[in-house]
C-alpha cells in the first residue's frame, strides 16, 4: 500500500467537530512527570490510545513499518548487569498512524527512539521505541501537543485551540443586513 502524501491540520475555519475535540488539552489527571533524567511532562503510551478512542469514537490503525539499528555500546548498570556490544541493535522504530478525522482519512509517520538502548535488550528497545513512535504521531495529529510546546515554558504558548473559529453552536449570529427599501423608508 503506498502511504499518501502528508497533511497538515486544518487552517482556520475549516477544524470540524472531531479535530477541535482531539487538540483539547489532556486533563492533568493523565500528565506523568518525567523520569530521573528525562525531561518533559509526559502522558502513557496506554492513556493516548484511550484518549484518542474516548475523542474520536472510533478505533485506529497502528503499525510500526521498520526498525532503525544502529551501533550500541557495551554497559552496565547500576545493579551490575551486564549488556555485551551490539553492532546492530535496535535504537528506535518509524510507526504510522491511520485515523479517521471529519470523514478525512490521515496517516502519520513518525520516529520513535529506545529509552536506554545500551541497558536494554532490542525487544526492549522496540517496544519502548514503538511506544515513542505512537506518541508522537498523535502530537502531529494535536493531541497532546500542548505537552511538546510547554516543555519549560510558558503555558500561553499552546494557542492553536484559541486560533479555530469557535464551533456553529458558539458563533454569535449577525443582525442581516439592511435593504434599500428599508433604508429608505
Amino acid at each position: 500500500m503506498k502511504t499518501p502524501p502528508p497533511r497538515y491540520a486544518p487552517m482556520r475555519g475549516e477544524a470540524g467537530p472531531e479535530f477541535r475535540e482531539l487538540i483539547q488539552r489532556i486533563p492533568v489527571v493523565f500528565i506523568k512527570d518525567p523520569p530521573q533524567g528525562k525531561h518533559g511532562k509526559y502522558v502513557g503510551h496506554s492513556d493516548i490510545g484511550q484518549i484518542a478512542l474516548l475523542r474520536l469514537r472510533r478505533p485506529h490503525g497502528w503499525e510500526v513499518l521498520r526498525e532503525v539499528r544502529g551501533f550500541i555500546p557495551a554497559d552496565k548498570t547500576s545493579t551490575g548487569k551486564e549488556y555485551p556490544e551490539r553492532p546492530n541493535g535496535i535504537v528506535g522504530v518509524v510507526g504510522q498512524v491511520t485515523v479517521l478525522i471529519d470523514g478525512e482519512t490521515w496517516v502519520v509517520s513518525e520516529e520513535g527512539e529506545a529509552n536506554s538502548p545500551s541497558t536494554s535488550w532490542d525487544w526492549e528497545n522496540s517496544k519502548t521505541a514503538a511506544s515513542d513512535a505512537y506518541k508522537r504521531c498523535w502530537m502531529r495529529l494535536g493531541l497532546g501537543l500542548e505537552l511538546w510546546i510547554e516543555q519549560g515554558s510558558d503555558p500561553s504558548k499552546f494557542w492553536l485551540p484559541g486560533m479555530l473559529d469557535p464551533p456553529e453552536s458558539e458563533q454569535v449570529e449577525e443582525k442581516p443586513e439592511e435593504t434599500e427599501k428599508e433604508e429608505k423608508a
